[in-house]
């Protein structure tokens, strides 16, 4: 969300804007359906507040946040000066506020059918090394 903090970490992909990317999303959700595209979030590069900001417009979109928890390297120039590291209250507060506005109104429904079963991250548990899904 942040363009400066994107054009520090990840300057070939803020090259190509935000709007790129949420069209590119809009689009994946048009072919797919609503709760069935998945879309990264790292928590730890930027604002705290900006990533449930980030999170309600993935799920207004119709995309599934995948959580996924940056920790810097201690000593490192981003552990430094960089933004504070997540703490375990936001990453829980957080995956809470992703479940409950998935399941929410404007939340996971395609066709006028409602799911549940949607929770951040990835479904899959081999795919969720790095990322904040809980089993409940």
């Amino acid at each position: 969300i942040d363009s400066d903090c994107a054009g520090r970490i990840a300057p070939g992909k803020a090259s190509l804007g935000r709007e790129y990317y949420e069209r590119s999303l809009e689009k994946a959700v048009s072919v797919f359906g609503r709760g069935m595209v998945y879309s990264a979030i790292v928590v730890g590069l930027e604002h705290p507040d900006s990533y449930f900001e980030w999170t309600d417009r993935l799920i207004g979109m119709g995309v599934v946040p995948v959580l996924s928890a940056f920790r810097p390297v201690p000593l490192t120039e981003m552990a430094i000066s960089g933004p504070p590291a997540p703490t375990n209250g936001l990453l829980l507060a957080l995956y809470n506020h992703a479940v409950s506005a998935g399941r929410g109104e404007g939340g996971f429904t395609d066709g006028g059918r409602h799911f549940d079963d949607i929770l951040p991250g990835p479904s899959c548990d081999a795919c969720q090394n790095n990322t904040i899904a809980l089993p409940w």
